[in-house]
């Protein structure tokens, strides 16, 4: 249980640790709901590589009070879970819409924030592009991942535009091989329509119409 204030914690002036991206997330267990919910296995999981962590879908992160990470949005246009382990951290979720200019130049104070305070084996989900800052209220260990969905596939495009325009002014991280699970997403997207089309030419249903269009 928390027994400090934010205001506590950020005046405390005790020194902080943030480690980002451990070794082995491959150890990191996913929880069910979030694979029922993820298309990366629709990709086959292609970016793996647990030499370099950066390119795994998946992380770990240790941390000290007060550390606290600055506004950004996750990289690779994912949606992204999250579980502390142990400890407790303050997940502030900006309220309102993405700033126009870099996350970089963004001033805390002038906008609101939706706090979530996560303890022992809480998880938030949260969708692309989603600004957000943390703060590690108690020594915690925290792992999570990123994934894309079916539902969230028009914010993870509006997220890789903006990523496309500030590079990683936005981010605190990166996840080169993100395109390949997404191309890989796409292509399957693709490829099961087609399917659906050639499967409705055949029984010569309506569907194919629409499939193809009034002029084939």
């Amino acid at each position: 249980m928390v027994k400090r204030s934010i205001k506590q914690a950020l005046e405390s002036g005790q020194p902080s640790l943030n480690f980002l991206n451990l070794p082995n997330p491959e150890g990191v267990d996913v929880p069910d709901f979030v694979r029922m919910l993820s298309l990366n296995r629709v990709a086959a999981q292609m970016p793996v590589g647990v030499e370099n962590p950066q390119y795994s879908t998946k992380w770990q992160l240790l941390a000290t009070a007060p550390a606290l990470s600055h506004p950004h949005i996750d990289a690779g246009k994912f949606a992204t879970w999250v579980q502390v382990r142990r400890g407790a951290k303050i997940w502030a979720v900006l309220d309102g819409p993405m700033p126009g200019k870099p996350l970089t130049e963004f001033d805390l104070e002038a906008h609101k924030w939706i706090p979530f305070l996560l303890e022992q084996d809480d998880i938030l989900i949260m969708p692309p592009g989603t600004v957000h800052c943390v703060l590690t209220v108690q020594d915690s260990f925290a792992v999570g991942g990123h994934f894309y969905t079916k539902w969230s596939l028009g914010a993870s495009f509006e997220a890789g535009d903006r990523e496309h325009r500030t590079g990683l002014q936005d981010t605190n991280t990166q996840h080169v091989r993100s395109e390949l699970i997404l191309h890989a997403t796409l292509r399957s997207y693709a490829q099961a329509m087609h399917d659906a089309c050639a499967r409705s030419e055949r029984r010569k249903r309506p569907m194919f119409r629409k499939c193809v269009g009034p002029h084939g």
